[in-house]
């Protein structure tokens, strides 16, 4: 199973890479084989994912 978290901020706020690791911890059960997080749109757009191989 994999795991897909993602924050969109308004008004030019801008994501805090530290939230999107914190909401991907909570997905941890659905396998952890693999991780990462992006920021886009000069960081105001954030996902983070977890996967099994």
């Amino acid at each position: 199973m994999c795991g897909i978290v993602g924050i969109s901020k308004l008004k030019s706020e801008r994501v805090d890479a530290d939230d999107i690791r914190l909401m991907s911890s909570a997905l941890v059960h659905r396998g952890p084989d693999k991780a990462g997080y992006v920021l886009l749109n000069g960081g105001t757009t954030g996902f983070g994912h977890l996967r099994e191989r």
